[in-house]
C-alpha cells in the first residue's frame, strides 16, 4: 500500500518506531501531596561566629554575626567601677586589635603577680641597694573584694598582691636561699611593724620598690617595714658574695615571678677587706728573773683598713689577724749567769697561731728569760712590730706600727730565797 505510514513487524521481527520533533510544554499539573518527614540534621563545622548586639558596630540592626564579642556602647554595654576604661573587647588579640586575651583574665585569677620591672643594683663597701620601677607590676583597683579579711580592702587590687619574698643566696652555700617575707620585718623606730600598716598608708602593695642590704651590726637586727626595706647581714657579710631575688606574691600555688640581682647566675659583694690596721701598743709584762711575757693591742678601728671589721664578732673564717715583732735580749756587762749563759738573744714573734679575731695578743718568753738580761723590741734600723690579716688581696701585707710604739725591760737578779 502506498502513501501511508505503517507500524508493524518488519522482516527481522524487531519492533520499529519513529522519532519526531519535541512538542510544546504542557500546562503545570496540580501540587502533589506532602512528602514524608526528613532525617534529623547534624551540624557541621561552624565559623566560630556569634549573633549578638542591639545594633552592630556599623549601625546594622542586630543580632548580627561577629567573630569577637564586643563590650561597647554600640552594643548596649557600659563599664562601671573601672577608672580610665571606656570600652574593651574579649577575643583574640591576633585578630582584633586591643582585644583582651582570655589567658590574661585567667592569669589575674590564678597566677602569681607579674614580675617587677627594670631591676637594678648598686654596691659600696657597706651597702648593696636593690631597686625596681615603683608601682610595678601595674595594678588596677578591683570593683569587688579580692583580699582575705586578714589583709583588708587596701589589698583589693588586680593583679592581687598579698605579700613579698626577698631571697638571699651566699656564694659559700649556693644551694640554699635564705628567704624573708613581710613577717621577717617586725619592729624598729620610725617604720611600720606590719605589712598591712605600710600598705594602708601608701595606698597599694606595689609602692615598695627598694631594698638596702647592709652589714652594719655585729648581731642580728630586725627592722620594720619601710621603703627602702632594710636587711642587715651583719659584719660577717664583709667580703662575701651574694645573689638576691625579689617577687611580690599571693596565695597561688605557682612559683613566684622572681627578678634577680645582679642576674640569675652572678653575685654582688660588699667592698673587699683591706690590709690590716697598724698595731697600737706593745709591752713587756710578768718580768721576773725567770719569766717574761710580751703582748700588745691591734688598732681600735678594726681588723682591716677598708671596712674596719670588728674584733671578736667577725668569724675567723671571714677575716683573722696576727701580730709580729722582733725581740732582742743581751746580758748586762759583768753579769754572772747560772750555767754560764750570756749569749745574745734574737726572737721573731708571731701571735696568735693560728690567726684569730682578737685585738689583744701575747706570748710567753719564759724559755728565753734570764736574770740581768735587757730585752727590747727592735726598731733599729727600722720598726719590726706589725699586723697582718687574712684578706685575700692583702694576706702578705705587713703593716708596721709607728717608731714610737716600742718597749724595753731588764730582768732582775733573783734573791737567795728564789734560787
Amino acid at each position: 500500500m502506498s502513501g501511508s505510514l505503517t507500524f508493524g513487524y518488519c522482516c527481522d521481527g524487531q519492533t520499529g518506531f519513529g522519532s519526531g520533533a519535541q512538542g510544546p510544554q504542557g500546562p503545570q499539573g496540580p501540587q502533589g501531596p506532602q512528602g514524608p518527614a526528613g532525617q534529623d540534621a547534624s551540624g557541621g563545622g561552624g565559623l566560630g561566629a556569634l549573633l549578638v548586639g542591639i545594633t552592630g558596630d556599623s549601625g546594622i540592626t542586630g543580632p548580627y554575626e561577629t567573630e569577637q564579642l564586643f563590650f561597647d556602647s554600640n552594643d548596649g554595654f557600659t563599664y562601671t567601677a573601672i577608672t580610665g576604661i571606656s570600652g574593651g573587647i574579649i577575643g583574640n588579640p591576633q585578630v582584633q586589635q586591643n582585644a583582651v586575651d582570655i589567658s590574661y583574665i585567667e592569669g589575674v585569677l590564678y597566677d602569681q603577680p607579674p614580675a617587677v620591672e627594670n631591676p637594678a643594683s648598686t654596691s659600696t663597701s657597706n651597702q648593696i641597694t636593690l631597686s625596681w620601677d615603683q608601682f610595678t607590676p601595674l595594678q588596677q583597683q578591683s570593683a569587688f573584694a579580692v583580699a582575705p579579711s586578714s589583709l583588708g580592702s587596701d589589698f583589693d587590687w588586680l593583679p592581687y598582691i598579698a605579700d613579698f619574698e626577698l631571697g638571699v643566696l651566699d656564694s659559700a652555700n649556693p644551694s640554699v636561699w635564705d628567704t624573708y617575707t613581710s613577717s621577717s620585718f617586725t619592729t624598729t623606730t620610725g617604720a611600720y611593724t606590719t605589712w598591712q600598716g605600710y600598705v594602708g598608708t601608701h595606698s597599694q602593695p606595689n609602692h615598695l620598690n627598694t631594698v638596702d642590704v647592709t652589714k652594719a651590726s655585729t648581731g642580728s637586727v630586725i627592722f620594720g617595714i619601710q621603703n627602702p626595706l632594710k636587711l642587715d647581714l651583719t659584719q660577717a657579710a664583709t667580703g662575701g658574695q651574694y645573689r638576691f631575688r625579689f617577687a611580690f606574691t599571693n596565695q597561688s600555688a605557682q612559683t613566684p615571678n622572681y627578678v634577680y640581682f645582679p642576674d640569675a647566675s652572678g653575685y654582688l659583694l660588699f667592698g673587699n677587706f683591706g690590709p690590716a690596721n697598724p698595731p697600737s701598743t706593745i709591752q713587756f709584762t710578768n718580768a721576773t728573773y725567770s719569766t717574761l711575757t710580751i703582748g700588745g693591742l691591734g688598732d681600735a678601728a678594726g681588723m682591716d683598713a677598708s671596712t674596719n671589721a670588728p674584733y671578736n664578732t667577725t668569724p675567723t673564717s671571714t677575716l683573722a689577724v696576727q701580730y709580729g715583732v722582733d725581740v732582742s735580749g743581751s746580758a748586762r756587762s759583768g753579769t754572772l749567769q747560772i750555767n754560764g749563759f750570756a749569749s745574745d738573744i734574737s726572737l721573731a714573734i708571731l701571735q696568735p697561731v693560728p690567726a684569730s679575731n682578737l685585738q689583744a695578743w701575747s706570748e710567753s718568753l719564759d724559755t728565753n728569760a734570764y736574770p740581768e738580761f735587757n730585752y727590747e723590741t727592735v726598731i733599729d734600723p727600722s720598726q719590726t712590730y706589725y699586723a697582718i690579716n687574712t684578706a685575700a688581696d692583702f694576706s702578705n701585707t705587713q703593716v708596721y706600727a709607728g717608731s714610737s710604739v716600742q718597749d724595753a725591760v731588764k730582768l732582775p737578779i733573783p734573791t737567795k730565797a728564789q734560787v
